[in-house]
């Protein structure tokens, strides 16, 4: 997927928590999975980046893996433009863009090569001869 975005691959199973005296993103809760029982509080609270990292839907995944790897994050949440929790992203979640059977991610690796300046394609079409045996 050349150009996928946050929205195309996040989850979007996940409610807000109240965490007392914690505020998100533009003053929103924060947030936990949809699966998960609410931790302690000021545990919660101890483990949230302050102010929250969030990014948007429409952001290209890229953008995402560049901004988690840089903040050393696992999870990132995914806010709407009114700072609203739509969606939360993991590491699984972006490297699942690059999960592609062999056969087409070498498509992709060809067709990369094959615009690079300077690069020349031969392709043999002889056959030769097994050597002979001694």
């Amino acid at each position: 997927m050349a150009h996928a975005y946050v929205k195309d691959i996040m989850t979007a199973d996940v409610v807000a928590a109240e965490t007392p005296g914690f505020a998100g993103h533009h003053g929103h809760p924060a947030f936990r999975h949809h699966h998960q029982p609410p931790a302690a509080a000021p545990a919660a609270a101890g483990l949230m980046t302050r102010p929250a990292v969030t990014i948007g839907p429409d952001e290209p995944v890229r953008r995402a893996a560049q901004l988690m790897s840089a903040r050393k994050l696992r999870r990132l949440p995914v806010v709407d433009h009114d700072g609203r929790l739509v969606g939360i992203l993991s590491r699984a979640d972006v490297l699942s863009v690059f999960t592609r059977p062999d056969v087409i991610l070498g498509r992709n690796i060809v067709d990369q090569v094959r615009h690079l300046e300077g690069v020349v394609a031969v392709r043999d079409r002889f056959s030769y001869p097994l050597p002979a045996r001694t």
